[in-house]
């Protein structure tokens, strides 16, 4: 196996890979550090504790799918490919035969899986579940009990959720996925009827949905603040009124 890699800015530039959590970022730099001359890791728990990071981070890159994982628990580097180019004399395939007999290379370069049966990832694999008449795919990474919350308090407020909901929900939560359990709790605590990015998310979204549901509380603060200002002109009028009358029917006494 080689002891030098390379990196294609192609994919460690790309809005998706700089998106993540640095933590991820560096799981990602190790893991492909410490694969075999195909881009097989065999321990990639190992290196997780070797550097200190979670679960999620894993998680994270196998969402992206900057990683593709196997029922073995060995993980492949997606791009590998378009990263290195191992020199013929220099090359030791992957002990990993029955693994790599599961992949195709795409015309980009990077490995994906065939269109079969025996290809299942239990790290990344999605959860059928059914909330009414919708049949929904869960994302391992959910939490589910969060989730729950979720779809129980919009019941309560009779507001229905689609199956296009519900994919732009998750979609959403996808992008954030370390946050995504506050994201949603964050909702709730506010009585909104829509996920949102947390508020140091703000600015990056400043004309996404995040920003729309700041200027909806701005006109309902205002407007509530006009009401109350109306409020109390009308109460001033009124007093400045039965004033007047009683002046007048003291100076006709």
């Amino acid at each position: 196996m080689a002891n030098k890699r390379m990196f294609s800015k192609q994919i460690t530039t790309s809005d998706a890979f700089v998106e993540m959590p640095v933590s991820s970022q560096l799981l990602y730099f190790h893991l492909n550090m410490e694969a075999d001359d195909d881009g097989f890791v065999s321990n990639p728990k190992r290196i997780m504790r070797m550097l200190n990071v979670n679960e999620d981070d894993l998680k994270i890159l196998l969402a992206k799918r900057f990683l593709l994982a196997f029922e073995s628990g060995v993980v492949v580097i997606k791009h590998w490919l378009l990263h290195n180019a191992v020199r013929k004399d220099m090359y030791k395939e992957t002990q990993y035969r029955d693994e790599k007999k599961t992949l195709q290379i795409k015309e980009n370069g990077a490995y994906t899986e065939l269109r079969n049966d025996s290809v299942t990832l239990p790290i990344h694999r999605l959860d059928k579940v059914r909330l009414d008449k919708n049949s929904i795919e869960l994302p391992l990474w959910l939490n589910k009990k969060s989730w729950e919350e979720w779809i129980q308090y919009r019941k309560e407020l009779k507001k229905k959720m689609t199956d296009i909901t519900i994919k732009k929900q998750l979609k959403l939560l996808s992008e954030h996925i370390k946050d995504h359990t506050k994201i949603i709790e964050n909702s709730i605590a506010n009585g909104w009827t829509g996920l949102f990015p947390l508020n140091d998310n703000f600015n990056r979204y400043g004309t996404g949905d995040a920003q729309r549901v700041l200027k909806k509380q701005k006109e309902d603060r205002e407007a509530r603040e006009e009401r109350e200002t109306s409020a109390g002109d009308s109460e001033a009028r009124k007093k400045l009124n039965e004033d007047i009358k009683k002046l007048a029917k003291d100076k006709t006494l």
